[in-house]
């Protein structure tokens, strides 16, 4: 449910900036992608609650810090940014390489987590 919401909220972005654009409205939206946020948000407390570490999913998926994600958020709204991926390593190539290998997505999933 996480996984499909999450793809919804970048759905609707992508798809409220376009037509504000169209209508020639003074609006423009953003969308921050922090990834898994260290010291701070749900990885961090799922993670404090029941003691295990997010280290392999982070190694996966990478990270990011929350001061770092405030910063994406300014920089998007100075620079117009459609889309910001905040995470370390970045995010965009294993997106791009789900895209052309779905299957990659069942073999990271097969991989054992601590959550």
């Amino acid at each position: 449910v996480y996984t499909a919401s999450k793809a919804a909220v970048v759905g609707f972005s992508s798809g409220l900036r376009a037509e504000m654009r169209y209508k020639g409205l003074p609006v423009t939206v953003s969308c921050i992608l922090p990834g898994i946020v260290l010291e701070a948000g749900m990885a961090h407390d799922k993670s404090a609650q029941s003691g295990a570490d997010i280290g392999k999913v982070t190694a996966i998926f990478g990270w990011s810090y929350p001061a770092e994600t405030a910063s994406a958020v300014v920089n998007a709204i100075r620079h117009d940014s459609p889309e910001v991926f905040v995470n370390f390593p970045p995010f965009r190539p294993i997106a791009v390489l789900l895209s052309m290998f779905p299957r990659l997505g069942d073999f990271l999933l097969d991989i054992p987590l601590p959550i």
